[in-house]
């Protein structure tokens, strides 16, 4: 199963970019109707592909992921298509 950040956690659907191909397909996102997706659908009859994935709190990615010490910092670069606000507020 695939993975992502997300405000809330639990399966959730990914939208998929499936036209951008020099941008490595870059504009997926968990929001349908974001600005990446018009391009998406004018190219595919307005139909947008979805794909089910789990998603995960920010908490939850980084207690995977770091293992704490005390000197540890930690520094984020989200870009997540329109999402960043409400993963960070969560």
């Amino acid at each position: 199963t695939e993975s992502v950040v997300s405000p809330i956690p639990g399966p959730t659907t990914l939208y998929l970019d499936t036209v951008n191909k020099k941008g490595n397909f870059d504009g997926s996102s968990l929001i349908s109707d974001m600005y990446s997706m018009e391009k998406v659908k004018a190219l595919n009859d307005g139909k947008v592909e979805e794909a089910q994935v789990m998603g995960y709190s920010l908490e939850q990615i980084l207690r995977l992921t770091i293992t704490p010490s005390a000197k540890s910092h930690v520094m984020i670069k989200m870009d997540i298509e329109g999402v960043e606000y409400a993963v960070l507020n969560n």
